[in-house]
């Protein structure tokens, strides 16, 4: 039998925001990530990425609760963003979405949103469900629709893959 437990709120307080959005499907939240101790970005259904300040309201949200504006955008993918990650210091976005496109950009100064990007995996079958990196961001995993698996490096990072023990026979 399940457990569920209550987490009370004077250790893990609830905070709320409503996002200004036209209200349409494609406004629709489909990622998130923690981009500073202040503000976390959100993927779209539209493929568009913003900057938002954390929420500041106490409780749940409400109807009289004011909307939230974006305090920045990045360069939208061509469809729904499925996975966002921010590097361990906060310098890069990564970005993956259903056109296939898998991007690892600065989060800040002249290349904002102009970085590394890669389409690997084909739209038509799923585009990029996952994507990870090291803690360098130079070796990368994907996986999206019928491609599998698909591991790579920046260019000059030499990389290995170990097999599992139940494969060694």
């Amino acid at each position: 039998e399940p457990l569920t437990y209550d987490l009370k709120r004077d250790v893990c307080p609830v905070s709320s925001a409503k996002l200004q959005v036209d209200h349409r499907l494609d406004d629709r939240v489909t990622a998130v990530a923690s981009a500073t101790k202040r503000s976390v970005v959100i993927g779209f259904a539209s493929g568009a990425m913003k900057l938002f300040n954390l929420p500041s309201s106490q409780g749940a949200p409400t109807q009289k609760q004011g909307l939230s504006l974006p305090t920045d955008s990045l360069p939208p993918h061509d469809q729904l963003v499925s996975r966002l990650r921010v590097s361990r210091y906060g310098v890069y976005l990564m970005s993956a979405s259903m056109d296939g496109e898998i991007r690892a950009s600065p989060m800040e100064g002249p290349d904002k949103g102009n970085g590394l990007k890669k389409l690997l995996h084909n739209p038509y079958n799923g585009g990029v469900v996952q994507v990870a990196a090291d803690k360098d961001n130079s070796v990368f995993i994907s996986t999206g629709g019928v491609d599998g698996i698909v591991v790579w490096a920046n260019q000059g990072t030499p990389f290995y893959l170990a097999r599992g023990m139940a494969d060694q026979g």
